[in-house]
Protein backbone atom coordinates (compact mmCIF):
# COMPACT_ATOMS: atom_id res chain seq x y z
CA UNK A 1 0.00 0.00 0.00
CA UNK A 2 2.79 2.40 0.32
CA UNK A 3 3.84 2.11 -3.12
CA UNK A 4 0.68 3.50 -3.98
CA UNK A 5 1.12 6.23 -1.98
CA UNK A 6 -1.22 5.06 0.69
CA UNK A 7 -0.59 6.05 4.28
CA UNK A 8 -1.73 7.61 7.62
CA UNK A 9 -5.47 7.27 8.15
CA UNK A 10 -5.85 5.82 4.98
CA UNK A 11 -3.72 2.83 5.38
CA UNK A 12 -4.93 2.39 8.64
CA UNK A 13 -8.15 1.82 7.72
CA UNK A 14 -7.45 -0.75 5.34
CA UNK A 15 -5.16 -2.80 7.44
CA UNK A 16 -8.27 -2.85 10.54
CA UNK A 17 -10.02 -4.02 7.18
CA UNK A 18 -7.61 -6.83 5.91
CA UNK A 19 -6.37 -8.21 9.27
CA UNK A 20 -7.57 -10.57 11.72
CA UNK A 21 -10.26 -12.16 9.21
CA UNK A 22 -11.17 -15.60 9.66
CA UNK A 23 -12.85 -18.57 7.80
CA UNK A 24 -13.93 -22.08 8.09
CA UNK A 25 -15.76 -24.50 5.96
CA UNK A 26 -19.32 -25.52 6.59
CA UNK A 27 -20.21 -29.48 4.80
CA UNK A 28 -23.69 -31.24 4.82
CA UNK A 29 -24.98 -34.40 4.28
CA UNK A 30 -28.64 -35.38 4.52
CA UNK A 31 -28.61 -35.30 8.49
CA UNK A 32 -25.59 -33.56 9.66
CA UNK A 33 -23.38 -30.64 9.40
CA UNK A 34 -19.99 -30.21 9.81
CA UNK A 35 -17.70 -27.44 10.53
CA UNK A 36 -14.00 -26.76 10.30
CA UNK A 37 -11.89 -24.78 12.96
CA UNK A 38 -11.22 -20.78 12.30
CA UNK A 39 -8.59 -20.19 10.78
CA UNK A 40 -7.03 -17.26 10.18
CA UNK A 41 -7.16 -15.74 6.38
CA UNK A 42 -3.50 -14.80 5.67
CA UNK A 43 -3.63 -14.31 1.65
CA UNK A 44 -6.10 -12.77 0.08
CA UNK A 45 -9.38 -10.42 -0.51
CA UNK A 46 -12.22 -10.90 1.46
CA UNK A 47 -14.51 -12.77 -1.16
CA UNK A 48 -18.11 -10.92 -2.03
CA UNK A 49 -16.69 -7.58 -0.45
CA UNK A 50 -17.64 -4.34 -1.82
CA UNK A 51 -13.63 -3.47 -1.91
CA UNK A 52 -12.90 -7.03 -3.19
CA UNK A 53 -12.92 -5.80 -6.79
CA UNK A 54 -10.69 -2.66 -6.34
CA UNK A 55 -8.04 -4.82 -3.50
CA UNK A 56 -7.59 -7.71 -6.31
CA UNK A 57 -7.14 -5.29 -8.97
CA UNK A 58 -4.53 -3.17 -7.28
CA UNK A 59 -3.02 -6.49 -5.86
CA UNK A 60 -2.72 -7.62 -9.35
CA UNK A 61 -1.53 -3.89 -11.06
CA UNK A 62 1.81 -4.92 -11.77
CA UNK A 63 1.03 -7.71 -13.56
CA UNK A 64 1.00 -6.84 -17.03
CA UNK A 65 4.60 -5.39 -16.49
CA UNK A 66 5.96 -8.81 -16.02
CA UNK A 67 4.46 -9.92 -19.91
CA UNK A 68 4.82 -6.35 -21.70
CA UNK A 69 7.80 -6.86 -23.65
CA UNK A 70 6.95 -10.04 -25.01
CA UNK A 71 3.07 -9.78 -24.94
CA UNK A 72 0.45 -7.75 -24.95
CA UNK A 73 -1.90 -8.23 -22.27
CA UNK A 74 -5.22 -7.74 -21.81
CA UNK A 75 -6.74 -7.70 -18.24
CA UNK A 76 -10.54 -7.21 -17.17
CA UNK A 77 -11.32 -7.75 -13.72
CA UNK A 78 -9.77 -11.20 -12.94
CA UNK A 79 -9.69 -12.07 -16.55
CA UNK A 80 -6.17 -11.73 -18.17
CA UNK A 81 -4.81 -12.60 -21.97
CA UNK A 82 -1.64 -12.73 -23.02
CA UNK A 83 -1.89 -11.77 -27.30
CA UNK A 84 1.61 -13.01 -28.74
CA UNK A 85 2.53 -12.04 -32.39
CA UNK A 86 4.71 -13.94 -34.01
CA UNK A 87 4.78 -15.40 -37.65
CA UNK A 88 8.12 -17.35 -37.11
CA UNK A 89 7.41 -21.10 -35.31
CA UNK A 90 10.44 -21.05 -33.02
CA UNK A 91 10.50 -17.67 -32.13
CA UNK A 92 6.73 -17.62 -31.73
CA UNK A 93 7.39 -20.80 -29.16
CA UNK A 94 10.39 -19.42 -27.27
CA UNK A 95 8.34 -16.49 -26.47
CA UNK A 96 5.32 -18.28 -25.23
CA UNK A 97 7.82 -20.33 -22.91
CA UNK A 98 10.02 -17.03 -21.58
CA UNK A 99 6.31 -15.93 -21.11
CA UNK A 100 5.32 -18.38 -18.79
CA UNK A 101 8.44 -18.60 -17.29
CA UNK A 102 8.05 -14.73 -16.21
CA UNK A 103 4.15 -15.13 -14.89
CA UNK A 104 5.01 -18.02 -13.26
CA UNK A 105 7.80 -16.03 -10.83
CA UNK A 106 4.98 -13.62 -10.59
CA UNK A 107 2.80 -15.76 -9.69
CA UNK A 108 4.68 -17.31 -6.77
CA UNK A 109 6.43 -14.29 -5.62
CA UNK A 110 2.74 -13.07 -5.08
CA UNK A 111 1.48 -15.73 -3.00
CA UNK A 112 -1.07 -16.50 -5.86
CA UNK A 113 -1.52 -20.48 -8.49
CA UNK A 114 -2.80 -19.96 -11.78
CA UNK A 115 -6.26 -22.46 -12.41
CA UNK A 116 -5.13 -24.37 -14.83
CA UNK A 117 -8.41 -25.96 -15.57
CA UNK A 118 -9.87 -22.49 -16.34
CA UNK A 119 -6.43 -21.68 -18.78
CA UNK A 120 -6.66 -21.91 -22.57
CA UNK A 121 -5.02 -20.56 -25.41
CA UNK A 122 -6.49 -19.73 -28.85
CA UNK A 123 -4.24 -19.37 -32.47
CA UNK A 124 -5.49 -17.40 -34.34
CA UNK A 125 -4.05 -18.33 -38.03
CA UNK A 126 -5.55 -16.68 -41.09
CA UNK A 127 -3.84 -19.03 -43.47
CA UNK A 128 -3.81 -22.73 -42.93
CA UNK A 129 -0.41 -23.45 -43.48
CA UNK A 130 0.33 -20.96 -40.03
CA UNK A 131 -1.69 -23.60 -38.07
CA UNK A 132 1.48 -25.49 -36.20
CA UNK A 133 0.62 -27.93 -33.91
CA UNK A 134 2.14 -26.07 -30.59
CA UNK A 135 1.40 -27.78 -26.96
CA UNK A 136 1.97 -25.38 -23.77
CA UNK A 137 2.37 -26.20 -20.21
CA UNK A 138 2.73 -24.97 -16.90
CA UNK A 139 4.37 -26.55 -14.29
CA UNK A 140 3.77 -29.86 -16.25
CA UNK A 141 0.36 -29.46 -16.74
CA UNK A 142 -0.68 -29.35 -20.30
CA UNK A 143 -2.88 -25.63 -21.24
CA UNK A 144 -5.47 -26.53 -23.52
CA UNK A 145 -5.56 -25.60 -26.58
CA UNK A 146 -9.55 -24.00 -27.47
CA UNK A 147 -11.12 -23.24 -30.80
CA UNK A 148 -13.04 -20.50 -29.63
CA UNK A 149 -13.03 -18.44 -25.99
CA UNK A 150 -15.67 -16.37 -24.67
CA UNK A 151 -14.25 -13.60 -23.15
CA UNK A 152 -16.37 -10.16 -21.59
CA UNK A 153 -19.47 -12.11 -23.54
CA UNK A 154 -17.83 -12.35 -27.26
CA UNK A 155 -17.18 -15.40 -28.73
CA UNK A 156 -13.50 -15.21 -30.44
CA UNK A 157 -12.74 -18.25 -32.35
CA UNK A 158 -9.38 -19.26 -34.04
CA UNK A 159 -10.51 -17.64 -37.20
CA UNK A 160 -11.59 -14.33 -36.16
CA UNK A 161 -14.72 -14.84 -37.77
CA UNK A 162 -18.18 -13.87 -35.69
CA UNK A 163 -19.66 -16.88 -37.07
CA UNK A 164 -19.72 -18.89 -33.29
CA UNK A 165 -20.51 -15.62 -31.97
CA UNK A 166 -23.95 -14.79 -33.82
CA UNK A 167 -24.87 -18.42 -33.73
CA UNK A 168 -24.78 -18.31 -29.49
CA UNK A 169 -26.76 -15.22 -29.63
CA UNK A 170 -29.13 -15.38 -31.90
CA UNK A 171 -31.10 -18.23 -29.94
CA UNK A 172 -30.94 -15.38 -27.04
CA UNK A 173 -32.75 -13.13 -29.16
CA UNK A 174 -35.33 -15.35 -30.62
CA UNK A 175 -36.18 -16.19 -26.84
CA UNK A 176 -36.61 -12.50 -25.98
CA UNK A 177 -38.67 -11.22 -28.92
Amino acid sequence: MHWYGISGKGYNLIQSYMKTRYQRVITANKSRQYYSEWEPIRYGVPQGSILGPLFFILYINDLPKTMAILANPVLFADDTIMIISKSDYMEFTNTINRNIIKINRWFKSNSLSLNTDKTHFLQFHMNVNQNYDIQISYENKEITKAQNIKFLGIIIDTNLSWKQHINDIIPKLIRHS
